[in-house]
């Protein structure tokens, strides 16, 4: 390991021929600056070819490349645009495209014209699978034997059998009383609402009642006059939505609903199937988010059968992966825990008896991939012993084998073949776009680069970037990224933006092409060719460095965060580059609290900041996110006091800007409402921007204008500040 203060890695390209300056505005365009990788990659069923979508002039094919590098046209669109409109389908762009699935049974899988077909290639003829159905809410779910179809419409449920035969399932819906889709505000890994069982005879759906959770006044200024749209939002202490889940049997036409106890205030998460059919298991979390119950329910009646076994722990349990269940047929499952510190595999049997931990090491899974063929064990994805890369990884189901199965270092996405004996491994880091090599899994021996992306930087100056570490007050390594001017320009001193979110589940600094490449980092980059020195630090609370260092933060958020923060600031500005008297600092939404948070509690360091939709008091902000990370205002109102931006508002002593959209439903409008009266009230000189009926992200004109505003702020307030105080 190297000294905690030395640059791991350096990437400077020759300027020669790279003349043009990155404007602002690169980040406002999508896709403009991202590496081009193979779109559609997958493999076939037969484990020995992969195929991808390629341009060819003015058409579109779908082409098939096999192990042994032969290369052959699968399908053209100007064929299968010409069999759509023959079957009635007008307007579908070569986009449809993208959706192309290979199917087990033969054929693949095509979305358009808001149906799905089975395509047949040789030659191309198309047949609907799933006909044109009303669902508004949420895509709809076709059974595993592909009979049925379930959808949401106008939040209710519905149920075509066959092709015509539509059964409507609830007939309650209302804004107000939702089924069929993501519910809790789509906390605990929740992203649906609808699922059926593995035999096709039942679809379980969640309903979600707001009804006990006040009206919220949203305003749309669209209107003249404007008019009062009422939403709900859970604010912290306050009341929750009722949440209950409901099994529809198709024969039968009936509803049952499981005894989950809707008095109970509680999350009721990853609903998942029994491979049976039979039954369905529910993660209940409590209000407080430190105990987790993992229940049986039996799905014909809807009784609880049984208590599986139950996870708890003093800060927050946060279950957001249901069982896994063994291909053995046994019934035994993996579960993903933290209980030993770090994000695990453990393996349970079916009536809820722990057998062993299964994964291990100082470094957390990320996701569960598949199975192995022989069914011994199974494929995941990991950073293993770096936090900044990630990798593929096999672990038997014993637990006697665990060993990476992609190598080199920056993020790994490795496509199995359906036999597990090659991957296509498409790879990033700070100095490689993108590229796709097909290797031999037993061994890992590298076949063939069956892609790579070009430099979407080509003609333009590129900045320097690297990667840092230094410690924070406890000693711990903090992983930062640093982005300067393309030239150097000796004897001058550099303004500084500090880049930040600094939330849980965030990772911002990581081993990829421009350490992730989102428009702010994007933007970073633009900011540097304009003469700022730039970087961002990953410090306590964020996510991929274990349990004990995201739960840091509890009950006190801002306050750690800031501190390492500080830690990054000062090694920056140890540099003989850098303008201690020129910093700024910026982010959104939980960063936005975080700029407020530094510019009010950490002001010596900053000349500027610009705060993008800032939760300020966390009273205002929602339930199930709130609450895991701060307990109820009642329960913690010290907490709550100290970390809100607004009770320190008296110490600002540079130029801040906060930026919000009106129709923000993430982050109340309210909350940089209330910050502002703080301010007034304490005589604080304070800038703002509003942007009318913008939702959480803003998008378009409107982030364009934002960006362009962001900019001239701190070249005037930072940039063009040298002598001034």
């Amino acid at each position: 390991m190297r000294s905690a203060v030395l640059a791991l890695v350096v990437l400077v390209l020759p300027l020669i021929g790279q003349d043009k300056v990155l404007p602002v505005s690169a980040c406002t365009v999508a896709g403009q600056f991202v590496p081009r990788g193979l779109p559609g990659l997958q493999w076939h069923p037969d484990g020995q070819r992969f195929s991808y979508l390629k341009r060819e002039g003015k058409d579109v094919e779908l082409r098939a490349q096999s192990v042994d590098g032969e290369t052959s046209t699968v399908l053209k669109w100007s064929a299968l645009s010409a069999a759509l409109i023959k079957a009635g389908v007008k307007g579908a762009t070569p986009q449809a495209l993208m959706s192309l699935k290979w199917r087990s049974a033969g054929g693949l899988d095509l979305a358009a014209g808001g149906r799905r077909w089975i395509v047949k290639t040789d030659p191309v003829t198309v047949q609907v699978l799933v006909p044109m159905v009303a669902g508004d809410e949420a895509a709809p779910v076709v059974s595993p034997d592909e009979k049925h179809t379930a959808y949401v419409k106008a939040h209710d449920i519905y149920v075509l059998q066959g092709q015509k035969n539509e059964v409507r399932v609830t007939s309650d819906g209302s804004a107000d009383l939702t089924h069929g889709v993501a519910v809790s505000r789509v906390e605990f890994g929740i992203t649906d609402g609808l699922w059926w069982d593995p035999t096709s005879r039942r679809v379980a759906f969640y309903e979600e009642n707001f009804r006990p959770i006040k009206a919220y006044p949203y305003i749309d200024f669209a209107s003249r006059p404007a008019k009062l749209v009422d939403g709900r939002y859970p604010m912290a202490g306050q009341p929750c939505s009722v949440v209950r889940v409901g099994v529809f049997d198709v024969a039968n036409k009936k509803t049952v609903w499981l005894d989950t106890d809707v008095k109970r205030d509680q999350y009721l998460t990853n609903v998942t199937w029994h491979p049976s059919g039979e039954t369905v298991v529910v993660a209940h979390v409590n209000r407080a988010q430190n105990r987790c119950e993992v229940v049986e329910y039996d799905a014909a009646s809807g009784k609880r059968l049984r208590l599986l076994f139950v996870e708890s722990d003093h800060e927050w349990v946060e279950p957001e992966h249901g069982p896994i269940w063994l291909p053995d047929g046994s019934g035994d499952f993996l579960w993903v825990s933290y209980r030993n510190g770090h994000r695990h595999f453990w393996h349970y049997r079916g009536d809820g008896r722990l057998v062993s931990q299964v994964t291990k090491g100082a470094f957390d899974m990320q996701s569960f991939v598949r199975f192995s063929p022989d069914k011994q064990g199974f494929y995941w994805e990991t950073s293993g012993p770096d936090p900044l890369h990630k990798h593929l990884y096999y672990a038997s189901l014993d637990g006697k084998t665990q060993r990476a199965v992609t190598a080199g270092r920056g993020h790994h996405g490795a496509l199995l073949s359906p036999d597990a004996a090659h991957m296509l491994d498409v790879h990033e880091n700070l100095e490689l776009p993108q590229a796709t090599d097909l290797v031999r899994t037993g061994d890992g021996a590298v076949l063939r680069r069956v892609h790579a992306a070009k430099d979407p930087f080509d003609g333009y100056q590129r900045c320097k970037e690297s990667f840092f570490k230094v410690k924070n007050d406890k000693g711990e390594d903090l992983h930062g990224y640093l982005v300067l001017p393309p030239k150097d320009a000796p004897g001058s001193k550099r303004p500084v933006i500090n880049y930040v979110y600094g939330g849980p589940h965030s990772q911002l600094v990581s081993d990829r092409w421009i350490s992730g490449f989102s428009r702010w980092t994007l933007w970073l980059h633009a900011m540097a060719q304009r003469g700022y020195v730039c970087f961002i630090i990953d410090g306590r609370g964020t996510t991929n460095r274990g349990i004990a260092w995201q739960q840091a933060v509890f009950r006190n958020l801002g306050a750690l965060e800031a501190e390492d923060q500080i830690a990054g600031l000062k090694h920056v500005l140890a540099r003989d580059d850098t303008d201690p008297g020129r910093v700024g600092v910026t982010g959104w939404s939980y960063g936005g609290f975080m700029t407020c948070t530094m510019m009010t509690r950490k002001s010596k360091w900053y000349r500027a900041g610009v705060a993008g939709a800032p939760v300020t008091d966390w009273a205002y902000y929602e339930t199930g996110y709130g609450e895991r990370y701060m307990d109820t205002p009642a329960e913690n109102p010290e907490g709550y006091k100290t970390a809100d931006p607004g009770a320190h508002v008296e110490n600002i002593k540079g130029r801040l800007l906060v930026v919000h959209g009106s129709g923000d439903d993430t982050v109340m409008w309210q909350s940089s409402i209330a910050f502002l009266d703080k301010c007034i009230d304490a005589g604080v000189p304070v800038d703002y921007m509003a942007y009318p009926g913008q939702l959480h992200g803003l998008r378009g004109k409107d982030f364009a204008h934002f960006v362009n505003k962001m900019t001239d702020y701190f070249d005037l307030h930072v940039r063009g500040a040298a002598g001034k105080e």
